[in-house]
């Protein structure tokens, strides 16, 4: 989805708009993969990208948030931006465009205060998707509860549909036996439009209710969820041999302590014992406190306004923070067509159509600048 910054009213000297890397390469593909590229639909949508593209730059300023790991020959690395947001892995050598700021990195600040006492042991947040290893994780957690009986889990699982609800029911069942279902709190839960997953706030509550917390996943981005789970205080657990390894790229702290205990596959259950023995209260509430100043949006958002300036020599002005951990990614409807009665299949609203950019294209400077504006 196109993400603008510039609010209207503002001494921003153009508008910002920030593309995702794969709305970047329908720029030069025509499609989100290159494989694609020569298809005649791909030619189309190229060609009325880059006549969009190049109409608006006459009057904003482009830059790319990048939420995967793709090579550095990616469209999103083109000289066409004025700006590049990503991991700190992602970061190509010699390029000074690049601002280490993903999305997750910009929720906002916790406020709330830690619960006295966390109802559950154990959890995990994610989609139904196979990556995510679900079935490690009720196989481990089941032969956990075999060894400390007492354990309390939580798991909350977002399907894309009904019938992968139906499908997950099933996997619960299937693995956990019937004797031990009730130290399970399973959420099977379908995710509403135009968030997807979660909200934060909701996220937030649960895990602050939660000592452990696992990401099981072979392949993650930038995890929002485990950026939620620290500044939960949480005791994090995580594979170490996730395939994206920008899911644990995270920013430097004083001691290792308030970082995730990394396992190998197959070594799942001590990594987990582990999380378990080293959690205390005063450990939760030392590890939210490194982790909430570590992921400060605040501080994000001063990083973003000093490394814009270096890089383009212009101040950024008022911006429109708002949901940026959500906008960045093309996790929330778009401003462009919020009345759009189905969202995309994907969850997402990047702008990959040849109809979408030309709504796009077709924008006057004074419409993208009421797209700016608080109110909207």
């Amino acid at each position: 989805m196109v993400t603008f910054l510039g609010l209207e009213g503002h001494p921003t000297e153009r508008p910002i708009i920030v593309l995702t890397h794969k709305e970047a390469a329908i720029l030069r593909w025509g499609s989100v993969k290159p494989k694609n590229a020569y298809r005649p639909g791909s030619a189309i949508r190229r060609e009325v990208a880059r006549r969009a593209f190049k109409r608006l730059q006459k009057s904003c300023s482009f830059g790319v948030h990048i939420g995967g790991r793709v090579g550095f020959n990616h469209p999103a690395y083109s000289k066409h931006f004025s700006f590049i947001l990503g991991n700190p892995l992602m970061e190509p050598p010699g390029d000074e465009r690049f601002i280490s700021l993903p999305s997750a990195y910009l929720s906002l600040e916790h406020k709330s205060a830690l619960p006295m006492k966390r109802l559950w042991d154990i959890a995990a947040v994610g989609t139904s998707a196979r990556y995510k290893r679900w079935p490690e994780f009720f196989h481990t957690t089941v032969e956990l509860l075999r060894r400390r009986e007492s354990l309390k889990v939580l798991a909350v699982m977002l399907p894309a549909d009904r019938q992968q609800q139906v499908a997950n029911l099933k996997l619960f069942q299937a693995i956990v036996p019937e004797r031990l279902q009730p130290n399970f709190a399973f959420i099977n839960l379908l995710p509403l439009w135009p968030e997807k997953g979660l909200p934060n706030i909701v996220l937030r509550e649960l895990l602050a209710q939660c000592k452990v917390f696992a990401l099981f996943s072979e392949m993650e981005w930038t995890s929002k969820v485990l950026v939620e789970a620290l500044g939960s205080g949480c005791r994090t657990v995580t594979n170490k041999v996730i395939k994206h390894k920008a899911g644990l790229a995270l920013p430097p702290v004083a001691s290792d302590r308030f970082d995730p205990i990394q396992f190998t596959e197959g070594n799942e259950l001590g990594a987990l014992e582990d999380a378990l023995d080293s959690f205390s209260d005063s450990y939760s509430r030392r590890a939210a406190r490194v982790n909430r100043e570590r992921f400060s949006f605040e501080n994000g958002i001063q990083k973003f306004r000093r490394r814009y300036a270096e890089i383009t020599g212009v101040e950024a002005g008022a911006l429109d923070t708002a949901d940026l951990h959500l906008r960045l990614d093309s996790h929330v409807r778009s401003p462009l067509w919020p009345d759009r009665v189905r969202p995309p299949a994907s969850g997402t609203s990047d702008v990959l159509t040849a109809w979408d950019w030309q709504v796009l294209g077709n924008q006057p400077l004074d419409k993208i600048r009421q797209l700016c504006s608080p109110e909207t």
